[in-house]
Parts: structure tokens; sequence; C-alpha cells
């Protein structure tokens, strides 16, 4: 295609597609990335369950530490399932 006066060329090798991973190396990345996730997750629970927090804190911060929670809930899910989706040792 042309962009900016430019002639590009795109060439693919087929065989270059598949991508090999170390299964262990990822088994343990995940674990390890799973335990930092909980760690956060439930840090983020004890906070917006302390009966101060919600209270004291503005609005703005109690809404972005839910949306917060959420999103490390979907993130811990997604690492789980990654995890899960690995090939046995």
């Amino acid at each position: 295609y042309v962009a900016g006066g430019v002639q590009y060329e795109w060439q693919f090798d087929e065989g270059d597609n598949e991508r090999t991973i170390d299964v262990t190396a990822e088994r343990e990345r995940l674990k390890k990335e799973i335990a930092r996730l909980e760690e956060l997750v439930a840090s983020g629970e004890r906070k917006l369950n302390d009966s101060d927090f919600p209270t004291k804190a503005p609005a703005k911060i109690v809404e972005g530490a839910r949306k917060q929670l959420a999103e490390n809930k979907l993130l811990l899910e997604k690492a789980r399932a990654a995890l899960a989706a690995l090939p046995p040792e």
C-alpha cells in the first residue's frame, strides 16, 4: 500500500505464524499474577467493607475503588482461566 508517498510491501512467511511458549514459565508467571491479584482484590474488599471509608471518602474516590475492585476481579478471573487452559505438567 502507499502512505505518505512511500510504497510499503509486506511479505509473510507462513512458518512464522506459530508461537511456542514455555508452559512451565507461563504457569509460574500466571501463579504469581494470580497471587498479586488476589491480594489486590482482598485489599479492595477490605477497604470498601470498612464502615469508615465509604462514608468519609469523597464519592469519586469510593467509585474509583469500586471500579478498581471490579477490574481486578475480572483480571483475576482471566488469569485463572488462562492457567486452567494450559496443558498439564
